[in-house]
């Protein structure tokens, strides 16, 4: 029985020591390393932005990032608005925000679908 009493003193010594030190404390916190802003590259194949020049046969987009693009278009070209709904090319307008899934061929680009960006209002809600 006193050994037992013995034992149980020892191991409570032993924990009470090592809780002391800190030996099973838990490693220190490490600070993370927040990664660089990075953009994400552009999507080949894509291009966004303001509608600049519109004709029968081709529209002229321009970002403000990479410049302005001429995308022609072909019977294949696909033209849609808000949630995907079917357009027709008589839709586009200038100053319009689009973005152009295209394929490049021969150094010239054909517009595959053209989206029609959704108009932004903005504004102060008076009364609902």
């Amino acid at each position: 029985m006193i050994g037992k009493v013995l034992a149980g003193m020892v191991t409570a010594g032993a924990l009470a020591g090592v809780l002391a030190t800190g030996a099973l404390a838990a490693p220190a916190a490490t600070t993370a390393v927040s990664p660089a802003k990075t953009q994400r590259p552009a999507a080949k194949g894509l291009f966004g932005g303001t509608v600049t020049a519109i004709a029968a046969t081709q529209v002229t987009v321009k970002n403000a990032k990479a410049g302005s693009k001429t995308f022609l278009r072909t019977d294949a070209t696909v033209v849609v608005k808000g949630r995907n709904e079917k357009a027709s090319w008589s839709e586009i307008e200038l100053n319009s925000h689009v973005m152009v899934r295209f394929e490049e061929r021969a150094g010239k680009l054909y517009g595959k679908r053209v989206h029609i960006g959704r108009p932004h209002i903005a504004g102060k809600v008076e009364s609902v």
